[in-house]
């Protein structure tokens, strides 16, 4: 299969996707004691930030392109619901054509969050990542998604980053397009059009889930694979990435 994807504990599959799943005991990430000022400045300023329950457009303020043509990384802070009684949407951009979401999917009555990215009618032909634990605590988290278009010989690849710690990546070595995601409308933590199949419900459907502010995004960037180690303080409302002792598969 050209599709694949991990997570850091998986056991079963859904039944809406052809994307293998595996599992992994080493996805997570220690810290190093290196300083952490070097991999914020390899992402400078965020490109934009975006309002939490609010429509937007999916392009990049710096020249009006859609934002699905280019390396992307977004950072927001997600309360997560105590139980998950159906799917909800942290994000999306684009729709059928081409789009990207996370999403928390309820199938089979199997909670698990889910990174696409890439085709949006044919799940075959994207980007996936499932993660089957998702931290249904009622508890805030730095959630970091990263999307890389593809590029041969480099794949496409999706990865989902929760408190520091990689849980879950996806590739896809021969989609049919450069675009993870196409012109319609984005929204955090609701939805306008989203990839077929997937949850249209807000974030907040859920017992106890929400999410805070904006969301960072950094056009045509991607996270270093030495700086996958990501603090967060829930009583602070800034972030630090920080260095990690071990570097993810590129």
């Amino acid at each position: 299969s050209s599709s694949s994807s991990s997570s850091s504990s998986s056991s079963s599959s859904s039944s809406s996707s052809s994307s293998s799943t595996s599992s992994s005991s080493s996805s997570s990430h220690s810290s190093s004691s290196s300083s952490s000022s070097s991999c914020v400045a390899s992402l400078g300023d965020p490109s934009a930030t975006f309002t939490s329950g609010t429509v937007f457009s999916p392009e990049r303020p710096s020249d009006n392109t859609d934002m699905g043509k280019y390396n992307a990384v977004y950072s927001a802070r997600v309360t997560f619901p105590t139980s998950a009684m159906q799917g909800a949407v942290i994000f999306e951009a684009g729709g059928s054509g081409y789009g990207g979401i996370l999403a928390l999917r309820v199938d089979n009555n199997v909670p698990f969050l889910r990174l696409r990215a890439g085709m949006g009618s044919d799940i075959t032909q994207a980007c996936v990542a499932d993660i089957y634990d998702p931290p249904l605590d009622g508890k805030e988290y730095l959630v970091v998604w990263e999307i890389r278009i593809y590029a041969d010989p480099l794949p496409m690849r999706v990865r989902l980053f929760i408190s520091g710690t990689l849980r879950g990546e996806g590739y896809h070595s021969s989609p049919p397009s450069t675009l993870w995601a196409g012109s319609n409308d984005a929204c955090f933590g609701c939805s306008s059009s989203v990839p077929t199949g997937e949850p249209t419900a807000d974030w907040s459907v859920n017992t106890g889930a929400s999410v805070s502010g904006s969301v960072s995004y950094w056009s045509d960037k991607l996270m270093d694979d030495a700086c996958t180690n990501i603090t967060y303080s829930s009583s602070s409302s800034s972030s630090s990435i920080s260095s990690s002792s071990s570097s993810s598969s590129s």
